[in-house]
């Protein structure tokens, strides 16, 4: 069968077939985690054309997972094409991933103020032990500046944590590529997400999907100095500007006790 779709899903519906959608293995109010191995899953799930398509976002930090990293790593997380051909995708260079990396941010420029409907997220998990991150936060501005959370949603912890808001540890058994579902639900130029992790992140797809045009606009800012934002970047950005008029330790030879002696780090330049 020749298919001038432009999706796996795109061509069956061209030929008058149908594709089941894959069931969510964990919901909430607005947010949904679906296991995806295939391009059909994904594509089925997405429902339409990603208006993150080609657009580079910004990372934070840097990406560093050795058996992924590449030059295009921002670029491959809004191209379309899927890591680990069904399979995991922790080797696969088409991925982007994080090692030893407590938090993750994902930053997209849409262009222009468009209908937010969704943001999807596709990831691997690892192990058992790391499944999918902690926290995952979906933001949105009309400006790049000021941040509206959209949505939040955590691993349970204790057994009367919300389940609207929480969710369970999912499977881990091989291939474990899942994406996670958003509800945006606002108009907004900039999409991030800020992801809490369990020390690696390995992902290959962000999808921002367009919503009704009626959608409404942000909430407006509130008014007044901003001195104190809640995600560790905004601390940390805030941080260097308290240090930038100048270091009062710098160049001055420091005292330890104990001594330094981790044998791959420690020379006689330590205390400078």
């Amino acid at each position: 069968m020749r298919c001038s779709g432009t999706t796996i899903v795109g061509c069956l519906l061209s030929a008058g077939l149908t594709y089941a959608a894959p069931a969510a293995v964990r919901s909430g109010q607005g947010w949904s985690i679906t296991p995806v191995p295939t391009q059909a899953d994904w594509d089925s799930l997405q429902g339409g054309p990603s208006l993150a398509a080609g657009k580079t976002p910004d990372l934070r930090p840097v990406p560093g997972y050795a058996y992924a990293v590449d030059a295009d790593d921002a670029k491959q997380l809004t191209d379309g094409v899927l890591a680990g051909d069904g399979q995991q995708m922790h080797t696969d260079r088409r991925a982007v991933g994080w090692a030893y990396t407590p938090y993750v941010r994902v930053t997209v420029d849409l262009g222009s103020v468009q209908p937010v409907g969704q943001v999807l997220w596709r990831q691997a998990s690892l192990s058992k032990e790391n499944t999918l991150p902690r926290q995952i936060i979906l933001s949105l501005s009309a400006d790049g500046d000021s941040f509206h959370s959209a949505m939040r949603v955590s691993r349970k912890v204790h057994p009367d944590d919300d389940p609207a808001l929480t969710f369970e540890p999912v499977p881990a058994e091989p291939p474990a590529l899942y994406a996670l579902t958003l509800r945006a639900g606002y108009q907004a130029r900039y999409v991030r997400l800020d992801l809490a992790t369990e020390g690696h992140v390995i992902a290959d797809e962000l999808a921002v999907v367009a919503g009704p045009a009626n959608l409404p606009a942000l909430p407006p800012t509130p008014q007044g100095e901003r001195e104190w934002l809640d995600n560790v970047f905004d601390r940390r950005d805030q941080f260097t500007k308290l240090i930038a008029p100048g270091n009062l330790a710098a160049g001055l030879t420091l005292r330890y006790s104990p001594q330094p002696g981790y044998a791959l780090t420690t020379d006689a330049t330590d205390p400078a």
